[in-house]
């Protein structure tokens, strides 16, 4: 009776050490190249500032539930910290990376 479950035990072992190989090659298998983005993303600086508040007031404030829901409208309290985060390298921008050295496009 001892050796069934020493077989047993064999088996179970067996098993384990089979799913984590199979994990294992699962992790490092190789999956399909993306295409290559036409963007990058870079950190805003002073010329996307202007930019990025007019988004901030067109879209964001208008949609954002918080704002919304307690008649939050453009301000200059909002703008100043939008602008402190910027400044803190907190906000990101995309161009596109044919034009990186001309005006940059936000996305």
């Amino acid at each position: 009776m001892s050796s069934l479950f020493g077989i047993s035990k064999i088996l179970s072992d067996i098993h384990q050490i089979l799913r984590s190989n199979l994990r294992n090659q699962a992790l490092f298998r190789k999956s399909e190249e993306k295409p290559a983005t036409p963007y990058i993303i870079l950190r805003a600086t002073r010329d996307d500032y202007d930019p990025v508040l007019k988004i901030m007031h067109e879209i964001y404030y208008k949609e954002e539930p918080t704002f919304n829901a307690l008649g939050i409208e453009k301000n200059a309290l909002l703008d100043e910290d939008t602008m402190k985060m910027m400044a803190e390298g907190v906000t990101m921008v995309c161009c596109p990376k044919s034009s990186i050295s001309m005006r940059r496009a936000i996305c």
